[in-house]
């Protein structure tokens, strides 16, 4: 079983350092991945991949991720979309042109000094949805709203076991160091003390057994003539 990786940019994680950028595709290929970028795929007919460089692969299966494009609601205008269907919104997440209709996260385009719309991850939809509610807290109490400005608080990519990246505010580093912080980030998120728990128990137990069960890698192996 060969697993390729087809990116149409130049380099993979396009959003993280470059340091990250170069050590993730390493990582990769010493797990055996095909990694070829700078090429888009122009055609897929069930049977055969058409890339732009004019190579073709053969294969039954293909995993598309090719972006987030958001879903359009009856009843709004056009003139509240984007390109690819997020809804404008002011530093307020007020959808533009409409009244008392906010849009956060994913689904919202804002613009900001350094940002033509936010990264389309968790932290900028956490951050809007706290930041709107208590605007909309505040209004209840005749309080002007507060403008929102997005904190980055780094990025995280998990290539494989003790493999990672991390693109932090004030630490860029790649490796075991960026995997356990990774699994601490993710460990941190999970609601409730007792998912916590179980969740660090299984990933430990998992980690020291090799045990493996939800997944399954296949690698290459050298294949004998026995003519």
């Amino acid at each position: 079983m060969d697993i390729h990786i087809i990116q149409g940019g130049n380099e993979l994680l396009n959003s993280f350092s470059d340091d990250a950028s170069i050590k993730a595709r390493k990582y990769l290929e010493n797990l055996g991945v095909n990694v070829i970028t700078g090429v888009r795929v122009n055609n897929y007919d069930g049977n055969e991949i058409s890339l732009s460089d004019g190579r073709k692969l053969y294969t039954k299966k293909v995993i598309w991720a090719a972006g987030i494009t958001g879903r359009r609601f009856e009843g709004l205008p056009e003139s509240c979309y984007t390109s690819d269907n997020r809804l404008k919104t002011d530093t307020y997440n007020l959808v533009t042109g409409l009244k008392d209709v906010y849009a956060l996260g994913d689904a919202a385009y804002m613009e900001e000094t350094e940002y033509k719309g936010h990264p389309q991850v968790a932290q900028p939809a956490i951050q809007q949805a706290r930041l709107l509610s208590n605007n909309l807290n505040g209004l209840l109490k005749g309080k002007p709203m507060k403008p929102f400005h997005y904190k980055d608080l780094g990025s995280l990519a998990t290539i494989g076991r003790n493999k990672a990246v991390a693109d932090l505010p004030y630490l860029k580093t790649q490796g075991f160091f960026a995997w356990l912080l990774w699994l601490f980030v993710h460990l941190k998120s999970i609601l409730g003390v007792k998912n916590k728990i179980f969740v660090f128990f299984n990933w430990v137990w998992s980690y020291f057994t090799m045990d493996q069960s939800l997944r399954i890698m296949i690698r290459h192996k050298t294949r004998m003539n026995n003519e």
